[in-house]
């Protein structure tokens, strides 16, 4: 039995899709989203096809909850791939600061270390904001995003007692009180 399941989608934002295969039963579609190039593999079990302003896919498996659930994750993949992410990094410290290197490809961190701390920018990252008291990051893909911000935060972790170091801006740290003699 064969179950189809139509998906509309607004196709302007994608400019190209392709279908191909690299072995006989595993297939891929190739979406190019503004400047990447993004891979989305399609199980054996479910069939594609693109007509004018929607996808079709219909699955030969007996169960309809596997297609359901495929069309579902491919709705929240396209979506997430067609938005830009955005992170906020609050620099607290008396001294510490960042900048952007000569040639645009490093981070460059001042803070009160005898040397300055480099980061290379990953390929992903599309904008960044640099202030005196916080960093903003953008990209189209959030797992890249995240592990960067992460690199950053570890660099200098919140002191505990002061705060000082890197933070989300909606991070709530829990500070330790001063001992009093």
């Amino acid at each position: 039995m064969l179950v189809q399941k139509y998906l509309r989608f607004p196709l302007k934002q994608i400019l190209f899709l392709y279908y191909f295969s690299f072995k006989k039963n595993k297939f891929f579609l190739l979406f190019t989203l503004k400047k990447n190039y993004k891979y989305f593999l399609i199980p054996s079990f479910i069939k594609f096809q693109k007509h004018e302003n929607q996808f079709v896919f219909s699955s030969i498996a007996r169960n309809n909850s596997f297609l359901d659930t495929f069309v579902t994750f491919f709705i929240f993949w396209l979506k997430t791939n067609n938005k830009l992410f955005k992170k906020k990094l609050l620099i607290k410290g008396l001294g510490f600061r960042c900048f952007l290197s000569e040639n645009k490809l490093n981070l460059c961190f001042k803070l009160g270390f005898s040397h300055v701390l480099f980061l290379s920018i990953p390929s992903n990252i599309i904008n960044i904001i640099i202030d005196k008291t916080f960093i903003i990051l953008e990209s189209d893909d959030l797992l890249v995003l995240g592990n960067f911000c992460k690199k950053i935060k570890q660099l200098k972790l919140p002191d505990i007692y002061k705060g000082k170091g890197f933070s989300y801006k909606n991070q709530k740290l829990i500070l330790k009180s001063i001992k009093k003699k």
